[in-house]
């Protein structure tokens, strides 16, 4: 940064070409602190109406939080507030699977939409199924939201784009292989029944050998369980030998996993289904 201007003030450049006003000696101005207190004004706001959002699905509350019914004003505004009161269960700072099931009707996301596990990615959440008020603080607070309106937007835009970009996706495949088997968990395998439900709604259908592999898992009986490498192998392989001309070429002595290699047996044994 550099320093310009005379008399009693500095005004410093920074990087980013923006100015701000300091007195000399380095010292805030008075202009920058009212703009700083502003901000944790609207911070400290927008935490309080995401809490007043979050309270809405826990507990035994079942007033209908929806966007459109309070129109003109975000959830949490003082004067929707009682529509946010909750009675409480005994884990008031947890969301469990129903009230998640009634968050995700009012926000458009189906029970086998793949972009609730890219909502959960954004949480930091830890287990599927239950969400936490510090999760969905954070949650909202990377997609700079404040209400059901501002949520329902970010999940029917920059999320579902993630959907469609590569290295995202590849993260978010990763990522739900953690979050169903829990990630503060010491358990370092996912059973396949889990695995293969998982699979249909984590893929499109598109995604090559998915239903084979899906098919696979129900009639082998060499793994009870997968790891988190034999999850990320399939995915590659997908990729790989996209299509079933190329399993021509696939080594079976190559860094491809057993898993792998015995899922290519069935392939070729199935006649190379798709």
């Amino acid at each position: 940064a550099q320093g310009v201007g005379g008399g009693g003030g500095v005004v410093v450049l920074r990087r980013d070409g923006a100015a701000a006003d300091e007195c000399a000696g380095g010292k805030p101005s008075r202009a920058s602190k009212k703009a700083a207190e502003r901000a944790r004004a609207l911070e400290a706001k927008r935490v309080k109406a995401v809490d007043k959002l979050f309270d809405a699905y826990i507990g035994g509350n079942r007033g209908d939080p929806r966007g459109n019914h309070h129109h003109g004003g975000a959830a949490g505004d003082d004067d929707a507030s009682d529509e946010y009161d909750s009675e409480y269960d005994d884990d008031e700072d947890r969301m469990d699977a129903d009230g998640l099931a009634r968050l995700f009707a009012d926000v458009g996301i189906a029970d086998d939409d793949a972009v609730s596990f890219v909502l959960a990615r954004r949480c930091d959440a830890a287990r599927l199924g239950t969400l936490t008020r510090v999760e969905f603080q954070h949650g909202c607070k990377e997609l700079g939201v404040r209400d059901l309106d501002g949520l329902r937007a970010a999940v029917h835009g920059p999320l579902r784009a993630e959907l469609r970009a590569g290295a995202d996706f590849k993260r978010i495949y990763a990522f739900a292989f953690q979050l169903a088997k829990g990630r503060l968990s010491d358990t370092k395998v996912l059973d396949v029944d889990t695995c293969a439900a998982l699979l249909t709604i984590v893929l499109p259908a598109s995604t090559p050998h998915r239903d084979a592999f899906v098919d696979f898992l129900g009639a082998q009986s060499e793994y009870r369980a997968l790891n988190r490498d034999q999850w990320a192998s399939f995915y590659d392989f997908a990729h790989a030998h996209a299509d079933v001309a190329s399993l021509d070429d696939y080594d079976a002595d190559g860094a491809w996993p057993i898993l792998i290699d015995l899922f290519v047996d069935y392939l070729r044994a199935d006649g190379g289904a798709p």
